[in-house]
């Protein structure tokens, strides 16, 4: 293996449900994250192990938990309907933080969730396992735009 190949930590998808809008920085437009809708107060899990360095709420976010992680990296979870962790808390991958909600600018029940490193802003989904299609018949129908994100 070269040693110029970065290793990503092991991120999980914070919960279940279909990505309804993707990444995007490019000139014009700008979307500095994921939107995962989901079923109001669904349970938000924390995507990767990390210290809970901000549990609150920010304009156009709503309620909002930022979790630091190794490599300095930090996950954003946005939107929520209420925060079940605070500021300090020590989480593992998996473990519930939020629930989700519409909170902030948000017009549907969804979870916004970003990775950051140093401030910047990276497409989560390359941190991500692959989503498996939602059972049914969109997921043979076309696969594009019903991806179940679930991520096991």
């Amino acid at each position: 293996i070269s040693s110029s190949v970065a290793i990503r930590p092991a991120f999980s998808w914070p919960v279940h449900g279909a990505v309804g809008a993707p990444f995007a920085q490019m000139e014009g437009l700008h979307h500095s994250g994921i939107d995962i809708v989901a079923e109001m107060g669904s349970d938000v899990e924390a995507s990767a192990p990390g210290t809970v360095i901000f549990a609150g709420e920010q304009p156009g976010y709503g309620f909002v938990i930022m979790i630091e992680h190794e490599g300095d990296l930090l996950s954003l979870y946005a939107h929520n309907q209420s925060t079940l962790v605070a500021q300090g808390a020590t989480v593992g991958r998996g473990q519930r933080i939020a629930r989700v909600g519409q909170s902030g600018g948000a017009t549907v029940p969804l979870l916004h969730f970003e990775i950051r490193r140093f401030r910047t802003p990276l497409d989560p989904i390359p941190f991500l396992p692959p989503p498996r299609p939602r059972p049914g018949p969109k997921a043979s129908a076309n696969l594009q735009g019903s991806l179940d994100a679930t991520g096991s």
